[in-house]
């Protein structure tokens, strides 16, 4: 993934950072994501991340509490790669 694929770098380590430091997100112990390239897909766009489970996409909304399906991910760098983003 290129950089232009994602935005900035600099987007990228803040969302990497938030992520990782699940005392920071505000909606704790749930954090939003959110995926632009999805956005014109049959694919679902929004997803949490669980403090408990911090590798772990919930495809669903904040306010959504029944999760559609799960995506799990090695590390915080492949949640990335695959467009996610903090929402």
């Amino acid at each position: 993934m290129s950089v232009a694929d994602y935005g900035t770098a600099e987007r990228r380590e803040q969302d990497a950072e938030m992520i990782r430091d699940p005392k920071r997100w505000p909606q704790w112990p749930w954090l939003p994501l959110k995926n632009p390239r999805r956005y014109n897909s049959a694919e679902e766009a929004f997803g949490v991340l669980n403090a408990d489970e911090p590798t772990r996409v919930e495809l669903r909304t904040m306010y959504d509490s029944k999760t559609r399906k799960v995506e799990t991910y090695e590390s915080v760098e492949a949640i990335l790669d695959d467009g996610w983003t903090v929402d």
